[in-house]
């Protein structure tokens, strides 16, 4: 963005640019033009989810590792951190994600929706903690009355440094135990939705990126995930990962993410990997990151604008909410932002 703001500026005026599309989108609920008011409403949310990443910067900054069903996400954690300690989740599952956090030693926490009080328990070895987990995200271990929220794991170990924090999720599609045939997806969502600060896709080589994986995409990705990692790829010539990514490049709303290609024995790719997560320990890189996504945001949002109203034959309509508008660009934070033209393409929107 720019280099003299600071997390305080740029969250402050991600709040103000939520404000402001509900706002405008809220001036246009009597209007004909539907699709304006939609999109203006839709760029709020996808704001707001940029707001939050934003928020997280300088604290607990959670990574989660996501994918569909059996793509090698636990597989993956493990190859990261040397040693096995995801617990691999093939049959019935319960929606509950697994975070690692750097401590002092192996600790295993379990948080319930039903209960205040975390059930915690010290581990001696790696086995140890590998054990636990595999009882507390299976359903024949769940405590009668209650389903396990979330799950806590602590270790000592170099990636978990600054409050970043690396998530094991459920996968999409997996065989669920719940009576509601929803329970499991939706919880995954809100895991996504309410903590989660940045995305690793895990997709599979041989697989690729099916309809119900860009739908997930869609719905929950656009604004979290800046990496895909393909499992099953590691022996892939330098072409064949060009391929696989110019193939499914028209995927990704927000820009093409970067691709790593790894295997249960690349260790140079783990390695590169590991580097991606090293980058992610310095809270300015977390917000330069947020930055970049807030402004590719604005962008889409302008050029939509532009297209929307290039083919108007009658007098256009005010986009925005007049007072809302004076209230932004007097923004001191925005004034900041023109350096880069942030607000060029709405400018030209707001008569």
């Amino acid at each position: 963005m720019n280099d003299s703001m600071t997390g305080d500026d740029l969250e402050q005026f991600a709040a103000h640019l939520v404000l402001f599309l509900q706002e405008s989108a809220d001036y246009h609920r009597d209007s004909s033009d539907a699709a304006l008011r939609d999109v203006l409403h839709q760029g709020a949310g996808h704001i707001a989810r940029v707001y939050r990443r934003i928020q997280r910067s300088s604290g607990r900054y959670v990574v989660a590792v996501v994918g569909l069903s059996n793509v090698g996400k636990s597989t993956l954690l493990n190859s990261l951190f040397g040693v096995d300690l995801a617990p691999r989740r093939n049959g019935p599952c319960t929606a509950c994600p697994v975070e690692f956090t750097s401590g002092e030693s192996f600790r295993v926490t379990a948080r319930y929706a039903e209960d205040f009080r975390p059930r915690e328990q010290n581990a001696n070895s790696p086995e140890a903690v590998q054990e636990l987990l595999t009882e507390l995200v299976d359903a024949s271990h769940l405590v009668e009355g209650q389903s396990c929220q979330r799950v806590l794991v602590e270790l000592d170990h170099p990636l978990l440094a600054n409050g970043l924090v690396l998530a094991d999720t459920p996968g999409f599609g997996a065989a669920q135990v719940e009576t509601d045939a929803n329970s499991h997806e939706r919880s995954v969502r809100n895991y996504l939705s309410q903590n989660v600060s940045l995305v690793f896709w895990v997709v599979l080589a041989e697989q690729g990126i099916g309809q119900r994986e860009r739908t997930f995409y869609d719905e929950l990705l656009t604004e979290l995930c800046d990496d895909v990692i393909v499992t099953g790829g590691d022996d892939w010539d330098p072409r064949s990962r060009e391929r696989f990514a110019k193939r499914y490049c028209p995927v990704f709303a927000r820009k093409v993410p970067q691709f790593h290609f790894v295997g249960t024995t690349g260790e140079t790719a783990i390695a590169s990997l590991a580097d991606r997560i090293r980058a992610l320990q310095s809270p300015a890189d977390r917000l330069n990151v947020s930055s970049q996504a807030l402004l590719e945001l604005a962008h889409q949002l302008g050029r939509w604008l532009q297209e929307h109203f290039a083919n108007t034959k009658d007098r256009r309509p005010c986009v925005w909410r007049p007072d809302s508008w004076a209230r932004l660009a007097a923004d001191r934070t925005a004034i900041t932002l023109r350096g880069c033209q942030f607000l060029r393409r709405w400018r030209q929107t707001a008569a």
